[in-house]
């Protein structure tokens, strides 16, 4: 039986972006993934708020991240129109990369942070996080493999991992070290419960 600290389901950007707070807090990390390493996404993302880009930063991926997406001068306008080509009622004003830092102009500028938010799909937003992850020594990523069962029990809890290729089972242990016991599923979380769960037990080494 394999052992982790935290096991992750799910290695889109939030699973990934967890599992790489976590390991820079010292906390060893499994990643479980039923996509092929260089699959795409069914994208979901293609805005990245203010308060995440903010935890990139923390994370040391904020100017590779922002430096992805869009061209650099392209617009981020919000456009409402009577139909896709039809004419136009309004339109918000939102500053292209190039000019995010400098724009004063309109209603999406001036963010009182040194990291505003910015407009990149997740088809080039998890690529990004996955190399990141993929290369931390306390991050383990398991793809084409699905989690099949979770046992919680006095001290601890066991998952059993299956291979989608193979259809081979393997069991891993999680340890509780007397704290909350999370199985997460990473797609289902927000950004702010990431963050809640990141800061939740200081590294998990308390009272070792």
């Amino acid at each position: 039986m394999n052992d982790t600290n935290v096991l992750i389901v799910g290695a889109g950007p939030v699973g990934l972006t967890l599992a790489i707070d976590l390991a820079w807090r010292g906390i060893d990390v499994m990643v479980v993934e039923t996509r092929s390493a260089a699959e795409p996404p069914e994208p979901k993302c293609n805005h990245v708020a203010a308060r995440t880009m903010e935890i990139f930063r923390r994370l040391g991926l904020a100017e590779k991240i922002r430096n992805a997406g869009l061209p650099a001068d392209y617009p981020h306008d919000i456009s409402y129109r009577t139909s896709f080509t039809g004419q136009e009622l309004t339109r918000i004003h939102i500053p292209c990369r190039r000019d995010r830092f400098t724009a004063t102009d309109g209603p999406d500028c001036n963010w009182p942070t040194p990291e505003p938010p910015h407009r990149i799909n997740q088809i080039y937003l998890e690529p990004i996080l996955f190399e990141h992850a993929a290369a931390q020594p306390r991050i383990r990523i398991l793809n084409r493999t699905a989690v099949d069962d979770v046992v919680v029990e006095e001290n601890g809890a066991r998952a059993t991992l299956r291979d989608l290729d193979t259809g081979a089972t393997e069991a891993h242990a999680l340890a509780l070290d007397g704290l909350v016991l999370e199985v997460l599923v990473a797609e289902r979380l927000d950004d702010e419960r990431v963050a809640q769960l990141a800061a939740l037990d200081d590294g998990g080494r308390r009272g070792r």
